[in-house]
């Protein structure tokens, strides 16, 4: 019994030995593995989702078969993106509507609101409650079957798509005050504000309690969603915010940018350095290129390297980055939004970072800084899968999609290989050939048509609820093919 309890003090002692270096030792600070965050098969709100990852879990391949298309006599704002939950589809509009069609019977309306302003956002639908708010102001909370929950008008125009999480509503105004409303309970009035003093033109995403968002004194602003207290406020690089839309990695703990860069200074040698390194059709390892690229942008970063990664926890900027092949270390992405949505990002298994710059497909790994291209021709350039102009890019389980005009083409990540869906995708010359255009007839990528002011060509293409949808020139389609869950 002795023995027994002779041996019992001893460990014990022991243990506590243990416990007290533990304590008395500066611990090793060691990030967290987290698991890759599965992708949702809707497609609720600006982006996808909260963190504006531009991806779904389902992806379609084979040929496109067309289920149905209906035209609107308006054309979109460039930030409006369609909204797919369940079978039903929303669609926001210039004119001041809010459609809400059957996706199973032909795209017919199931109801329609007009909120009285023209709509340059997305609405979000989330928790059985469809938000939208117009660039008057006016925010708005519907049920499912279009009954008015209620609704608040804020003072100053909106152009920020609203980021729907944790039960709140959270969007910016061109005044320079950023909202939080109860998702609920929102027609009291604002949870809280935080006025920034500048512009925000830019759509939030959400990231581990913090709303983060950019604003045109060049500056990422991360509030916490709880009271919107200050989290982290981190310098911009590039001369405007305007659609420099975050997005959000939680699995990674990063946050993209995509200012816009300066040009004025440097307009002619800058345009010139990137149109022959990465745009018109110069071959070339990656590694070699953006070395390049790097080295003339160091004599100015601040106002010609404008795409950034942050670390969300403080807002400090990511600075060294390997290049392949050559596994070239470059010190800031050189990757230059020259126009607006010239940078499409969305995010791929939760860790990697989708982009097209210019005539490049781009792949970051987020975990390693690792920089690639995704393409089995690892020279290929063109718009190899790309949308047009203000087109942003998306993700359907492990492909991209792109659609300029009526041609929608499709890249798988996993391998590199480039498929058509749609129309003719091959270079630019066949891209914007309206007699290559397979649903209307016509369409350069500027059009007219069926609205009453030039479209712009949104086109962004969406793979949800088992279908894909795509919209251009004020036209929706829905597309049936091969549907496969990831």
């Amino acid at each position: 019994m002795k023995k027994h309890l002779y041996v019992l003090v001893v460990c014990m002692v022991a243990l506590a030995g243990v416990f007290w270096y533990q304590k008395q030792s500066s611990p090793v600070s060691v990030p967290p593995v987290h698991a890759q965050t599965p992708a949702s098969s809707e497609w609720n709100q600006f982006r996808g989702n909260a963190q504006r990852t531009g991806a779904t879990n389902q992806e379609i391949s084979g040929t496109l078969t067309q289920r149905w298309k209906r035209g609107f006599n308006e054309w979109p704002h460039v930030h409006a993106e369609l909204v797919v939950v369940g079978n039903r589809v929303y669609f926001a509009n210039m004119d001041g509507k809010l459609t809400v069609m059957d996706a199973d019977n032909n795209g017919n309306t199931v109801w329609e609101k007009d909120t009285g302003a023209p709509i340059n956002t997305t609405p979000a639908v989330v928790n059985n409650r469809v938000h939208v708010v117009n660039l008057a102001g006016r925010l708005i909370t519907y049920d499912l079957s279009g009954n008015k929950l209620w609704e608040y008008t804020v003072p100053g125009n909106v152009y920020s798509s609203p980021a729907v999480v944790g039960g709140k509503i959270f969007f910016g105004t061109v005044d320079g005050v950023f909202y939080a409303f109860d998702a609920v309970n929102g027609g009291n009035g604002p949870t809280w504000t935080y006025p920034v003093g500048a512009m925000i033109d830019t759509s939030p995403c959400e990231l581990s309690g913090k709303i983060i968002f950019a604003a045109e004194d060049m500056k990422a602003y991360a509030l916490y969603t709880s009271d919107g207290s200050l989290a982290w406020t981190a310098p911009l690089t590039g001369a405007r915010s305007w659609n420099a839309h975050p997005l959000c990695s939680v699995d990674t703990n990063r946050v993209f940018f995509t200012p816009m860069a300066e040009f004025e200074a440097y307009q002619q040698t800058n345009r010139e350095i990137y149109d022959t390194a990465l745009y018109e059709g110069v071959t070339g390892p990656l590694s070699d290129l953006t070395a390049q690229v790097d080295q003339f942008m160091s004599q100015d970063r601040e106002r010609l390297s404008p795409a950034m990664l942050l670390n969300a926890t403080n807002g400090q900027r990511i600075t060294s980055f390997t290049v392949a092949p050559a596994n070239t270390i470059i010190t800031s992405l050189p990757f230059n939004s020259w126009y607006w949505g010239s940078i499409r990002p969305a995010l791929w298994q939760g860790d990697k970072l989708y982009l097209q710059s210019g005539w490049r497909n781009i792949l970051i790994d987020l975990r390693t800084n690792r920089i690639s291209q995704p393409n089995a021709n690892q020279n290929q350039t063109k718009f190899f899968v790309r949308g047009d102009e203000l087109v942003p890019t998306t993700i359907g389980g492990n492909r991209a999609f792109g659609g300029i005009g009526e041609n929608i083409a499709t890249l798988d990540l996993t391998n590199g290989s480039r498929s058509n869906l749609l129309g003719t995708y091959g270079s630019e010359g066949t891209d914007f050939n309206p007699l290559t255009a397979p649903l209307l007839g016509s369409g350069l990528h500027y059009y007219t048509f069926p609205g009453d002011g030039g479209s712009g060509s949104i086109g962004t293409f969406v793979v949800a609820g088992g279908r894909a949808y795509y919209e251009q020139y004020g036209w929706i389609y829905a597309f049936d093919g091969t549907i496969t869950q990831r």
